[in-house]
């Protein structure tokens, strides 16, 4: 067991780290009781265990050995883990990520992040991921998206890990913002190489959809709410695909609006009840 502190990156922010654990010499499986990490404002917190330690260092340790998110992945099919945390401040997170952390720069948090997740093969090698914001919190990302105070909000993802494409399949997602849901199923999370070697990296996803009650996440996007006055009900029978990236955008998006109402101003636009139906497909990739 031990205990130390690092410098984080960047900022000189204090990485304190803790593990406790024992290591079985007969199978050189690795149980941690516990890990704790404290990074600025925030604490993550494991505990699992690591079969055959020994053949992963040998391996690892190898100049046969490739590393590469294939070959990490099918490592980690040896790895049993469950852990939580509590985010309350996003910039030491950004500073230890170095440029990674671009994908956190339009995200602004106010409150309590708190969740968990777990990694356990049973057959195949299964993530679960859980996210929840209380009432007070509120999070910006950019101009466009946001979770205003006075809705909680949660998020539980679960899916299978593929090592030959690095990515989530069988992916399913259930997300609340007060009383709406939207519920992924089926869907899947693979990244790509983008289409030029400085397009960098790209994702593709997709799946079907639901939502209910979505008078809440119309509140989560400030242009939408400000041209619909009203939208509620539900929408059905979603199905989306999707690659997304630095110089790409492409979205093929299908549901069924049957049970949406919508207005504007005092004009009633669509009644619930009423056949509609939605179609998109976008492309936007940069020349």
């Amino acid at each position: 067991e031990g205990e130390g502190a690092v410098p984080a990156a960047r900022a000189g922010r204090t990485l304190q780290a803790e593990m406790r654990g024992t290591l079985d010499r007969r199978t050189w499986q690795f149980a941690a009781d516990q890990t704790t990490l404290l990074l600025g404002g925030n604490r993550f917190v494991g505990g699992g265990a690591l079969s055959n330690i020994r053949t992963l260092v040998q391996d690892w340790t190898s100049d046969q050995y490739e590393w590469s998110a294939a070959s990490l992945l099918d490592d980690l099919g040896n790895l049993n883990w469950a852990g939580s945390w509590e985010v309350r401040e996003l910039e030491s997170l950004r500073d230890l990520a170095a440029d990674a952390g671009e994908v956190l720069a339009d995200v602004r948090l106010d409150g309590l992040l708190t969740g968990g997740w777990s990694l356990e093969r049973h057959g195949a090698l299964r993530l679960h991921a859980n996210f929840a914001l209380d009432a007070s919190a509120k999070v910006t990302v950019g101009p466009r998206l946001v979770k205003p105070a006075g809705h909680a909000f949660s998020l539980a993802l679960s899916g299978t890990i593929d090592s030959a494409t690095a990515g989530l399949e069988a992916l399913d997602v259930d997300c609340s913002l007060g009383e709406a849901r939207l519920f992924v199923d089926r869907g899947y999370l693979r990244p790509a190489l983008g289409p030029s070697p400085s397009a960098g990296l790209v994702v593709d996803a997709g799946g079907k959809f639901e939502a209910q009650q979505v008078e809440a996440l119309a509140a989560s996007v400030p242009e939408l709410a400000s041209a619909v006055r009203e939208m509620r009900g539900r929408v059905e029978g979603g199905r989306f695909v999707f690659r997304l990236g630095q110089d790409v955008l492409r979205l093929h998006l299908t549901a069924d609006l049957t049970e949406l109402a919508l207005s504007a101003d005092s004009r009633p636009l669509k009644q619930a009840g009423q056949w509609a139906s939605l179609w998109v497909d976008l492309l936007c990739d940069r020349q």
